[in-house]
């Protein structure tokens, strides 16, 4: 079946027509392949977007042209997807084709971030772009080369000295006869930094040729934004005309679409009249949408209420068939409209008799894309798995959501729910804060069988786990011993991911706010046992929970040194903020030194999608199967005294039992032992309050001196730069210490000859 064309590009798309412009999308064949073949998915893997971008345009640019320069584009491209989501969540482009929807974001939103990107980088390079590349009568290439012929003594001389062919190549650039190619550009002086400006300049106006050839009137808009500094018009106002346009073709409409907007909301009850006349209705567009050159104006509304129809009539299975139709017509179409057909055919679709993961996956893939829901945590590589964007956990949670999406009074008369498993506010709150569900089970150990499977009273739930995990859990060392000495195995897990190995870590968190002691006598004997690489590097399905990441909230460097031996992995990320181990340990000392970074820690920064998918898994998805109703039930929570004395409760023995335990000379001595075991310092990620940073910035931003230097004495990027979201400028390791006031820092770099340039 061919795939109905979106009025708007689809992200991957933006992306495959800026690796074009900058003719960096040839440079991989395969890799070229693979991003034409996604750009033709409606709705790819989330994964992608980044994947793509690292690949065909910042490490190109990095390395080839300029360093920095790759950072600067991809994360001004980044900048505009996340506004191109918000655009895509807010205005409805349904009355529109892909033609005038490419001129609607050619007036305003495209020429404005390239104008910008440009201008940026040209005021780091000290030129004026106008006078660089439009001066002339050629093209920005041909305009380039003359600027640079007259002025530019490292030009001339590299000029001078190459063969007849290339002096024949850059003449054809010179005359406007052919657009260089990122090879070529490449190839230029291709080790000398000193001709890396120049390399940068000819990227961008052979960018702009090619864009002037491929879309002239985006190309008029660039230069007139850069001219004038910012555009008049708005996206509402330029797509205005187009929907004034579609209400006027489908106004004899108006009595069918108004009734089933008014008779077919999913709380409202229903009689037998408002489900006989609503299905006339439906028939009634249907046949406009088949018969009418302009049915496409009414396919969307009319597949999505249709849909509904067959949920309040019992026939789910009818109403994934529609649901599937409407989500392909309101994919990068419906504005605000997106969210609720994803979130209903990801419902719909839990409660086949054959769950549709494939539906499911796209809806939740595009939800992200928008980022109306979080990504799942510990997945950084696309893959046709279903499970690394909706997991089989969820499914069950999601599938029990269906009176809540479609409440039992708003079906039709006769049609009935399964009695629904229905969780209280009171059980929540019991639950939330009951981490020893199923540890306290009366359970004797069975030493004639010792790997054998048990199931345990979880948390609304029935686990299935091992004995060894459970007794471990539990803190019992004898048991586990004499487990041991049976035959048991410490290479077993239950069906959530628990290993032996992270429950006896557990024992040892710093963060935890079990009345447990911190003991280590279960460690000691789980961790004396040769462990596989697959149960010392698991991470948990839910909690996203990882032996080497409990060991450094351990505190303890001798748990670290023995984890690290065992094989963990030293860059595994995990936790739901997604972050490595040193990233980890560089927040446990921050809480060590400032005990108000604990607090907010532990509130996991209430309201982002990242701590809506925390709260989501800790509670087993009681409290929501989205980020949407997350939020709603904690709201509510929160208005409940039970719950908010729970939650001081909680937080005070945190924070006693971390202040009792935490040592800030073991912290720092397990980040130098990460640093000098291979912990990458320049990995970027989530997870503090001023936005992306890598284990290298938050050192900095610590003031931790020692930390830095053994970070930049074990291959740390030394000229690494950033686009600093907090101070919304792109800054290197000597700037961000003299930012945030880390003398300490600042001394020590002090002694290290700056970078030259900037980008």
């Amino acid at each position: 079946m061919e795939m109905i064309e979106t009025p708007l590009p689809r992200s991957i798309e933006i992306i495959r027509a800026v690796a074009s412009a900058l003719d960096t999308k040839g440079i991989d064949r395969e890799l070229g392949k693979k991003l034409d073949d996604q750009s033709r998915e409606l709705s790819p893997n989330h994964l992608y977007i980044s994947y793509f971008i690292e690949e065909l345009i910042k490490i190109p640019l990095n390395n080839r042209i300029m360093p920095q320069l790759g950072e600067r584009v991809a994360n001004a491209l980044l900048s505009l997807l996340d506004q191109y989501a918000v655009m895509v969540r807010e205005i409805t482009f349904e009355s529109l084709n892909r033609q005038q929807a490419v001129e609607v974001l050619c007036r305003g939103f495209f020429p404005q971030n390239i104008s910008n990107l440009i201008s940026n980088i040209c005021n780091d390079l000290n030129i004026d772009p106008l006078e660089v590349f439009f001066s002339g009568d050629g093209k920005c290439t041909a305009n380039l080369i003359d600027w640079l012929n007259s002025g530019s003594t490292e030009w001339k001389h590299y000029v001078s000295e190459q063969d007849k062919q290339q002096q024949d190549l850059i003449n054809l650039w010179a005359t406007s006869t052919h657009i260089p190619s990122f090879g070529s550009i490449n190839q230029i002086a291709a080790n000398d930094k000193g001709m890396a400006r120049t390399r940068s300049l000819l990227l961008i106006a052979s960018s702009l040729d090619r864009v002037m050839q491929l879309n002239s009137y985006l190309f008029q808009r660039v230069v007139l934004a850069l001219k004038q500094g910012r555009l008049k018009g708005s996206l509402h106002e330029h797509v205005l005309p187009y929907q004034e346009k579609a209400m006027r073709e489908t106004q004899h409409l108006f009595p069918a679409i108004s009734y089933l907007q008014q008779n077919l909301l999913r709380e409202q009850p229903k009689n037998a009249r408002v489900k006989r006349n609503s299905r006339q209705a439906l028939d009634t567009l249907w046949q406009f949408a088949e018969q009418s050159k302009h049915g496409n104006l009414v396919i969307l509304f009319t597949a999505l209420h249709d849909a509904r129809w067959h949920v309040f009539n019992g026939d789910l299975a009818n109403a994934k068939v529609l649901y599937t139709t409407a989500f392909e017509w309101s994919c990068f179409r419906a504005g605000d409209l997106q969210k609720p057909i994803c979130m209903e055919a990801i419902v719909i679709s839990a409660n086949q008799t054959k769950p549709d993961k494939v539906l499911m996956k796209k809806a939740k893939n595009h939800l992200i894309t928008l980022g109306y829901e979080a990504r799942t945590p510990g997945v950084d590589k696309a893959s046709a798995k279903a499970a690394d964007v909706i997991e089989d956990w969820e499914i069950e949670r999601i599938a029990r959501d269906l009176p809540h999406a479609f409440p039992e009074a708003g079906l039709f008369p006769g049609v009935n729910y399964p009695t629904p498993n229905k969780e209280m506010n009171a059980n929540v709150k019991a639950n939330l804060f009951d981490r020893e569900a199923g540890r306290n089970t009366l359970l004797d150990p069975d030493y004639k069988t010792p790997n054998k499977r048990i199931n345990i009273q979880a948390v609304n739930r029935v686990k299935r786990t091992h004995q060894l995990i459970h007794f471990s859990e539990c803190k019992e060392p004898e048991i586990v011993a004499k487990l041991l000495d049976s035959g048991a195995s410490v290479n077993v897990e239950s069906d959530s991911g628990d290993t032996p190995i992270l429950a006896a870590l557990g024992l040892l968190d710093l963060l935890t706010e079990d009345l447990r002691p911190y003991d280590d006598s279960i460690f000691q004997i789980i961790s004396a046992k040769q462990h596989s690489s697959d149960t010392i590097n698991r991470v948990t399905d839910k909690r996203k929970l990882a032996p080497i990441h409990y060991a450094v909230q351990s505190g303890r460097l001798d748990v670290v040194t023995k984890v690290i031996e065992l094989g963990a992995d030293i860059n595994l990320r995990a936790t739901t903020a997604d972050i490595t181990p040193l990233f980890n340990c560089m927040r446990l000392i921050e809480m060590s030194e400032n005990p108000d970074c604990l607090a907010y820690y532990l509130s996991k920064d209430e309201g982002s999608l990242a701590s809506l998918e925390t709260l989501k898994r800790y509670s087993n998805g009681m409290l929501g199967i989205n980020a949407k109703a997350v939020q709603q039930n904690m709201d509510n929570l929160e208005k409940d005294g039970v719950f908010r004395n729970l939650s001081k409760a909680e937080m005070e023995l945190v924070t006693e039992h971390f202040q009792t335990h935490t040592d800030l000379d073991q912290h720092r001595g397990i980040a130098k032992l990460l640093i000098e075991s291979g912990a990458d310092a320049c990995a970027i990620q989530g997870g503090n309050r001023a936005g992306l940073m890598s284990p290298l910035q938050y050192a900095i931003a610590l003031d931790e001196a020692d930390i830095v230097n053994v970070m930049l004495s074990h291959g740390a990027d030394l000229y690494q730069t950033w686009l600093d979201p907090h101070y919304k400028r792109t800054l290197n390791l000597w700037e961000y210490a003299e930012l945030t006031r880390a003398t300490k820092v600042s001394q020590a770099l002090a002694l290290i000859p700056r970078m030259d340039y900037t980008i």
